[in-house]
């Protein structure tokens, strides 16, 4: 564990980027983002995504992923509502101070 720790304070020294920036800079999250983003607006798609996602799911042992398995459960149940349309994302308006309107 140690040895992981030194190489992530190496890079960030070397490259001048945190690691968790960088995965937001990589072209997988790039591409993922657009897949995303296509897949929100195309119903069909969104539930062969959740399909495929519930099923993969169920099918694997939970034992590695025990500490992020309800995240991801809720990850699926969020997919599943917006799809229903009993979820949707609002963004509040905002003033060019920042703060929220009434």
């Amino acid at each position: 564990m140690e040895a992981l720790e030194s190489c992530r304070r190496n890079l960030t020294r070397r490259i001048g980027v945190r690691p968790e920036e960088a995965a937001l800079r990589s072209e997988a999250f790039s591409r993922a983002l657009t897949d995303a983003k296509a897949c929100a607006g195309n119903p069909e798609s969104l539930q062969a995504l959740f399909d495929s996602a519930a099923k993969k799911a169920a099918a694997i042992s939970k034992k590695p992923f025990i500490q992020n398995w309800a995240y991801l459960q809720t990850m699926l149940r969020l997919i599943r509502a917006y799809h229903r349309g009993e979820y949707t994302i609002k963004f509040p308006m905002t003033r060019s101070c920042g703060s929220l309107q009434p």
